[in-house]
Protein backbone atom coordinates (compact mmCIF):
# COMPACT_ATOMS: atom_id res chain seq x y z
CA UNK A 1 0.00 0.00 0.00
CA UNK A 2 1.09 3.42 -0.80
CA UNK A 3 0.34 6.45 0.91
CA UNK A 4 0.95 9.72 -0.42
CA UNK A 5 1.00 13.11 1.24
CA UNK A 6 -1.85 15.58 0.97
CA UNK A 7 -0.89 18.38 -1.60
CA UNK A 8 -0.25 21.52 -0.26
CA UNK A 9 -3.23 24.57 -0.14
CA UNK A 10 -2.81 27.61 -1.51
CA UNK A 11 -2.73 29.33 1.53
CA UNK A 12 -0.41 26.92 3.19
CA UNK A 13 2.06 28.32 -0.46
CA UNK A 14 1.76 31.57 0.37
CA UNK A 15 2.51 31.45 4.39
CA UNK A 16 5.79 29.26 3.00
CA UNK A 17 6.95 31.84 0.56
CA UNK A 18 6.49 34.73 3.24
CA UNK A 19 9.25 33.21 5.44
CA UNK A 20 11.33 32.31 2.68
CA UNK A 21 11.62 35.77 1.63
CA UNK A 22 11.33 37.77 4.70
CA UNK A 23 11.97 40.94 2.84
CA UNK A 24 8.80 40.71 1.49
CA UNK A 25 6.81 41.01 4.86
CA UNK A 26 7.86 44.60 5.00
CA UNK A 27 6.09 45.30 1.70
CA UNK A 28 4.07 42.57 0.82
CA UNK A 29 1.44 41.23 2.93
CA UNK A 30 -0.21 37.76 2.70
CA UNK A 31 -3.42 39.82 1.73
CA UNK A 32 -1.03 41.10 -1.09
CA UNK A 33 0.06 37.36 -2.46
CA UNK A 34 -3.87 36.03 -1.87
CA UNK A 35 -5.24 38.98 -3.82
CA UNK A 36 -7.95 38.31 -6.48
CA UNK A 37 -6.80 35.17 -5.88
CA UNK A 38 -9.97 32.12 -6.32
CA UNK A 39 -8.85 28.79 -4.76
CA UNK A 40 -11.16 26.25 -5.67
CA UNK A 41 -14.09 25.11 -2.21
CA UNK A 42 -12.90 21.49 -2.88
CA UNK A 43 -9.97 21.42 -3.84
CA UNK A 44 -8.00 24.08 -2.04
CA UNK A 45 -4.20 23.26 -3.96
CA UNK A 46 -6.20 24.47 -7.13
CA UNK A 47 -6.48 28.05 -8.04
CA UNK A 48 -9.73 28.82 -10.19
CA UNK A 49 -8.18 31.73 -12.23
CA UNK A 50 -5.02 33.72 -12.34
CA UNK A 51 -1.60 34.58 -9.94
CA UNK A 52 -0.30 37.54 -10.70
CA UNK A 53 2.97 37.76 -8.35
CA UNK A 54 5.15 39.76 -10.48
CA UNK A 55 7.36 42.18 -10.29
CA UNK A 56 6.78 42.01 -6.01
CA UNK A 57 10.72 41.09 -5.00
CA UNK A 58 10.45 37.86 -4.70
CA UNK A 59 13.87 35.67 -3.98
CA UNK A 60 13.14 32.27 -3.50
CA UNK A 61 9.78 30.22 -3.86
CA UNK A 62 8.75 26.93 -1.84
CA UNK A 63 8.91 23.34 -2.80
CA UNK A 64 5.55 23.26 -1.65
CA UNK A 65 4.41 25.35 -4.91
CA UNK A 66 4.60 22.43 -7.48
CA UNK A 67 1.30 20.86 -5.27
CA UNK A 68 -0.73 23.57 -7.38
CA UNK A 69 -2.61 23.67 -10.34
CA UNK A 70 -3.37 27.42 -11.91
CA UNK A 71 -6.83 27.36 -13.98
CA UNK A 72 -5.23 29.91 -15.86
CA UNK A 73 -2.38 32.69 -15.63
CA UNK A 74 0.88 32.12 -13.82
CA UNK A 75 3.04 35.47 -13.56
CA UNK A 76 6.30 35.51 -11.74
CA UNK A 77 7.97 37.81 -13.83
CA UNK A 78 10.43 40.64 -13.06
CA UNK A 79 11.24 38.70 -9.80
CA UNK A 80 14.75 37.97 -8.04
CA UNK A 81 14.61 34.39 -8.84
CA UNK A 82 18.06 32.42 -9.24
CA UNK A 83 16.63 29.22 -8.83
CA UNK A 84 13.21 27.44 -8.45
CA UNK A 85 12.19 24.54 -6.63
CA UNK A 86 12.75 20.59 -7.27
CA UNK A 87 8.94 20.81 -7.35
CA UNK A 88 8.19 23.34 -10.26
CA UNK A 89 7.94 20.41 -12.80
CA UNK A 90 5.16 19.21 -11.23
CA UNK A 91 2.77 22.60 -11.28
CA UNK A 92 -0.18 22.52 -13.66
CA UNK A 93 -1.00 26.06 -15.25
CA UNK A 94 -3.76 26.22 -17.48
CA UNK A 95 -2.75 29.09 -19.17
CA UNK A 96 0.31 31.09 -19.58
CA UNK A 97 3.42 30.99 -17.04
CA UNK A 98 5.65 33.99 -17.69
CA UNK A 99 9.17 33.53 -15.52
CA UNK A 100 10.71 36.03 -17.53
CA UNK A 101 12.81 38.69 -16.35
CA UNK A 102 14.33 36.95 -13.18
CA UNK A 103 17.96 35.95 -12.56
CA UNK A 104 16.99 32.39 -13.93
CA UNK A 105 20.81 30.68 -14.45
CA UNK A 106 19.67 26.71 -14.32
CA UNK A 107 15.95 25.12 -14.56
CA UNK A 108 15.62 21.98 -11.98
CA UNK A 109 16.40 18.60 -13.40
CA UNK A 110 12.35 17.81 -13.16
CA UNK A 111 11.39 21.11 -15.25
CA UNK A 112 10.05 18.79 -17.96
CA UNK A 113 7.29 17.23 -16.16
CA UNK A 114 6.06 20.64 -16.15
CA UNK A 115 2.12 21.42 -17.74
CA UNK A 116 1.35 24.68 -19.35
CA UNK A 117 -1.91 25.24 -21.24
CA UNK A 118 -0.37 27.95 -23.53
CA UNK A 119 3.08 29.81 -23.71
CA UNK A 120 5.86 29.60 -21.87
CA UNK A 121 8.15 33.20 -21.30
CA UNK A 122 11.62 32.11 -19.92
CA UNK A 123 13.61 35.07 -21.83
CA UNK A 124 15.37 37.78 -20.10
CA UNK A 125 17.34 34.86 -17.41
CA UNK A 126 20.81 33.93 -17.66
CA UNK A 127 20.20 30.28 -18.85
CA UNK A 128 23.22 29.22 -20.34
CA UNK A 129 21.49 25.41 -20.38
CA UNK A 130 18.33 23.24 -20.65
CA UNK A 131 18.27 20.14 -18.31
CA UNK A 132 17.54 16.82 -20.54
CA UNK A 133 13.99 16.67 -19.51
CA UNK A 134 13.24 19.96 -21.20
CA UNK A 135 12.39 18.19 -24.25
CA UNK A 136 9.42 16.39 -22.35
CA UNK A 137 7.64 20.25 -21.39
CA UNK A 138 3.60 19.77 -22.27
CA UNK A 139 3.19 23.56 -23.98
CA UNK A 140 0.08 24.46 -25.44
CA UNK A 141 1.83 27.34 -27.30
CA UNK A 142 4.97 28.87 -27.53
CA UNK A 143 8.20 28.72 -25.34
CA UNK A 144 10.27 32.27 -25.41
CA UNK A 145 14.20 31.72 -24.85
CA UNK A 146 15.40 35.00 -26.33
CA UNK A 147 17.70 36.99 -23.81
CA UNK A 148 19.31 34.32 -22.71
CA UNK A 149 22.93 32.53 -23.35
CA UNK A 150 21.37 29.48 -24.44
CA UNK A 151 19.88 31.07 -27.00
CA UNK A 152 22.75 31.31 -28.77
CA UNK A 153 23.01 27.80 -29.68
CA UNK A 154 19.45 27.73 -30.46
CA UNK A 155 18.61 24.23 -29.01
CA UNK A 156 15.88 21.95 -31.09
CA UNK A 157 13.29 19.85 -28.81
CA UNK A 158 11.01 17.91 -31.03
CA UNK A 159 7.36 18.86 -30.26
CA UNK A 160 8.23 22.32 -28.47
CA UNK A 161 8.02 25.70 -30.70
CA UNK A 162 11.00 27.30 -28.93
CA UNK A 163 11.09 31.24 -30.22
CA UNK A 164 13.97 33.20 -30.34
CA UNK A 165 12.09 36.47 -30.42
CA UNK A 166 10.31 38.55 -27.95
CA UNK A 167 7.00 37.80 -27.58
CA UNK A 168 3.88 40.25 -28.58
CA UNK A 169 3.20 41.27 -25.17
CA UNK A 170 -0.86 42.35 -26.15
CA UNK A 171 -1.90 39.11 -24.81
CA UNK A 172 0.31 39.42 -21.50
Amino acid sequence: MRFRAPKATFQEVVAEMIELNPSLTRSLTREDLMEDVEVDAEDASRVKGSVWWDNKGIDALPESIGDLTVGRHLSLAKNNLATLPASFGSLTVGGFLDLRSNNLATLPEGFGSLTVGRDLLLNGNKLATLPASFGSLQVGGKVYLDGNPVAASEPHFDGLDLVWEEPQYDDY
